[in-house]
């Protein structure tokens, strides 16, 4: 085997405050705050990253690639089948290889898909780093790193999922379809859904939208009997699904709550998730037209300010660990830890 130079990475602490000091590992990054690859990559581009540096190869970066884990599984196998292969490899990298095809044939089914995937991301971006590969070589595992990186953040997306945003919502100060485009690459929701295809037109005349003027233009709208909305039994954007959200949401504002607490950010939820659940209900009967927009950005504006909300409460209580459950980043350091706890990356 041909060696090139070898990759050299300034540690991302401290711009990445919740990881270990020194680690200069992107898809840690990435599980950390399940933000894409590619956008991490992005982020550290400038001050982190060498312009030679595997990471940053357009095939890495591609960010409409399949996340489906038996392709996955396929091609984690023949990548790593081409690395055991090579000659010269140090003593200590390549039972870390053989770990890691085991751990391929083992993704498709993995009893914890992301944790699975998420660990594997890690061992193979230290694998990358820890030689210095052909260029072709790193270039391959580059790309399946970021592949892989992918497949742990939307397996667990996925894995909370009940039909709205909020459930996998981490970053909804951005578009709405920052967070679901996950679950599109899986194959779980189509790119046609109108969540992904919101326009700009709808979105931002809302940016300086009050969140006393956005819950009083929501609320007095009567959402939940809009006589066009469809029953849709079974359906989480159900008459009787839409109908609870509503009561929760009048039970709420009758007992005065108060926006910032933590009973202000689940009433903040269930009326954001009314308009989504109205719109998609009303998606069925007119398609992606202006009303349907009209709700789906109101929506996402709402959880957003929930996700505000969410994090001033979290630094008023000093609080640093980002767990399962809050509904603002429901991984966190929770998921990069049980990666980092699990084989092949042990």
């Amino acid at each position: 085997m041909t060696m090139t130079t070898s990759i050299i990475r300034k540690p991302f602490t401290p711009l990445a405050c919740l990881l270990s000091p020194g680690d200069n590992l992107i898809s840690a990054v990435a599980l950390n705050y399940e933000l894409p690859y590619s956008f991490v990559a992005n982020i550290f581009r400038t001050d982190h990253l060498e312009k030679d540096d595997p990471g940053l190869d357009t095939g890495a970066l591609a960010s409409g690639t399949s996340l489906r884990r038996r392709e996955l599984s396929r091609e984690a196998a023949r990548v790593l089948g081409h690395l055991n292969a090579a000659r010269g490899l140090p003593d200590n990298v390549r039972p870390r290889i053989e770990t890691l095809l085991g751990a391929a044939f083992g993704l498709a089914r993995a009893k914890s898909p992301a944790v699975h995937a998420g660990s594997m991301a890690m061992a193979l971006e230290e694998v990358m780093l820890a030689v210095a590969w052909p260029r072709d070589h790193a270039v391959q595992v580059a790309s399946l790193v970021a592949r892989m990186t992918d497949c742990a953040i939307a397996e667990a997306k996925l894995a909370r999922y009940t039909g709205y945003s909020a459930d996998v919502a981490t970053h909804l100060r951005v578009e709405p379809g920052f967070n679901l485009g996950f679950l599109v690459r899986l194959g779980v929701l189509p790119p046609s859904d109108p969540r992904l295809n919101v326009p700009l037109e709808f979105l931002e005349p809302l940016r300086s939208t009050t969140l006393d003027h956005l819950t009083v233009e929501l609320r007095f709208r009567d959402l939940s009997s809009d006589p066009e909305l469809l029953e849709l039994p079974g359906s989480p954007y159900s008459h009787r699904a839409l109908r609870r959200l509503e009561k929760t949401c009048s039970s709420a504002l009758s007992q005065g709550v108060v926006f910032k607490s933590k009973e202000g950010a689940a009433f903040m939820r269930a009326l954001g998730c009314l308009a989504e659940g109205c719109a998609m209900n009303l998606a069925h009967v007119r398609g992606d037209d202006d009303k349907v927009f009209d709700l789906l950005a109101k929506s996402h504006r709402m959880l957003a300010y929930r996700c505000e909300v969410v994090e001033q409460l979290r630094k008023e209580n000093g609080e640093r660990d980002r767990e399962v459950g809050d509904g603002v980043t429901p991984a966190g350091t929770g998921f990069l830890r049980a990666c980092r706890a699990a084989p092949p990356y042990v």
